[in-house]
């Protein structure tokens, strides 16, 4: 009998010990969590800004040059344009240990990485289609020049052809 009260007794000091320790890690623990879901959303909504910039630039680049450049990113594009992100705000008590589990942290982290890979993804690929349009814009303004010349070329044989046509 004197060794469980003793056994007891032992428990009873390690889980206080143990709760002292969560109530002084808590707040620390809290502001991480916090920490982490502020650039989680950050990084979100720079991801969404790029994106839709890059189906902008993609639309424009298609509608400016239809037969050269295929839709490959209107699958799941928005009606319209804009930089808002769909997210709305946790519930502070989302955060609360009691409430959640570790595995929420763990698949926070993991989205956020996705996030950032497909934002650099997606940033190496505006890079690429603005290189792509430099390029194409460069193409037309040279054809508008030859197109010029050849205009004032033909204007210039019809000037011929007219006097020729007169002096017979």
């Amino acid at each position: 009998m004197d060794a469980t009260i003793k056994f007891i007794e032992e428990n009873a000091n390690s889980i206080t010990r143990s709760d002292e320790m969560y109530d002084r890690k808590r707040p620390m623990h809290i502001k991480l969590i916090e920490k982490f879901y502020r650039a989680y959303v950050s990084s979100a909504e720079r991801y969404y800004g790029a994106r839709s910039e890059l189906l902008q630039a993609h639309q424009i680049t298609g509608e400016a040059f239809p037969d050269q450049v295929s839709f490959l990113l209107t699958d799941n594009a928005p009606s319209s344009f804009d930089t808002h992100t769909p997210f709305t705000r946790i519930p502070i008590h989302a955060f609360d240990p009691e409430e959640s589990g570790t595995a929420i942290g763990k698949k926070g982290l993991k989205h956020q990485e996705e996030d950032q890979e497909d934002l650099a993804q997606l940033l190496n690929e505006n890079k690429n289609l603005n290189t792509r349009i430099l390029i194409e814009s460069d193409q037309v303004h040279k054809a508008k020049v030859e197109l010029q010349i050849l205009t004032q070329i033909l204007t210039k044989m019809e000037s011929e052809r007219d006097a020729i046509i007169v002096q017979c």
